[in-house]
């Protein structure tokens, strides 16, 4: 997204409307991805803050070191590599400030999967 526009503008170039098979499988493959796409389906708009809090939360569970260095890590994790990659693949749109969810995030966190797409790529 570029730096004038916001999460809530709706244009997302090059995306279609369905998330396809590469696609689903690369975001998924992450846990710090598929905890993004879990938070962002329940809230749909956090500030990078709350997002970065809430994803930090579920690694600090597994990993050692103070909440500040995994908080740490997760921003510049998120910022540099996840929510760029996210965006690229239309799941979400973001800004300085803000994370916001799209449609196709939302088929992502579905936990429904379409067997014709799997038997297609078998």
């Amino acid at each position: 997204m570029s730096k004038s526009s916001s999460p809530s503008s709706g244009h997302r170039p090059g995306t279609g409307s369905t998330v396809d098979f590469e696609t689903r499988f690369d975001v998924r493959s992450n846990s710090l991805r598929r905890t993004v796409i879990s938070v962002l389906h329940e809230a749909q708009v956090l500030t990078r803050g709350e997002l970065t809090e809430a994803v930090a939360e579920t690694v600090d569970e597994t990993t050692e070191g103070s909440d500040r260095q995994t908080r740490r890590r997760v921003r510049f994790s998120l910022a540099h590599n996840h929510l760029p990659r996210m965006e690229e693949a239309g799941i979400v749109e973001f800004d300085r400030k803000t994370v916001a969810a799209t449609p196709r995030l939302d088929e992502l966190a579905s936990p429904r999967i379409d067997e014709f797409q799997l038997t297609q790529h078998a």
